[in-house]
């Protein structure tokens, strides 16, 4: 279906048009049974994109860790970074055993990178 500006619209917004009229300004069309291609109004609903995100992190929809498509290192060698340090070598001793960059590994600590374990212990 296409809309007003002759783009393509996805299905299920263009079901809940058709069912409920336009979508307002802001508002994305949410699955309740989360089958993206689910077109049954009665499963869509509306909600702002922070609903959006919340709902995704409720049902675990999202990706983190390693299954993140920014990932550039494996859930083991962040828990490598975490026990070499608990082991008490320093954070540049850390980082040439691991070969991963010094300031990964400060983000790692920190907990700017990876806060979370991934589900994987910390500890060997």
């Amino acid at each position: 279906m296409r809309g007003p500006s002759k783009t393509n619209i996805l299905a299920h917004r263009a079901s809940w048009e058709l069912q409920h009229g336009p979508i307002p300004q802001g508002q994305y069309v949410l699955h309740r049974c989360d089958v993206p291609s689910c077109v049954n109004p009665d499963h869509l609903f509306l909600g702002a994109q922070d609903a959006n995100m919340a709902d995704c992190a409720k049902k675990n929809r999202t990706a983190a860790g390693e299954g993140h498509g920014r990932a550039k290192f494996s859930d083991a060698q962040i828990d490598d970074v975490r026990w070499l340090r608990g082991l008490g070598l320093s954070c540049e001793a850390v980082a040439f055993t691991t070969g991963i960059s010094l300031s990964h590994v400060y983000a790692v600590l920190s907990g700017h990178k990876r806060a979370k374990p991934n589900g994987h212990s910390q500890g060997r």
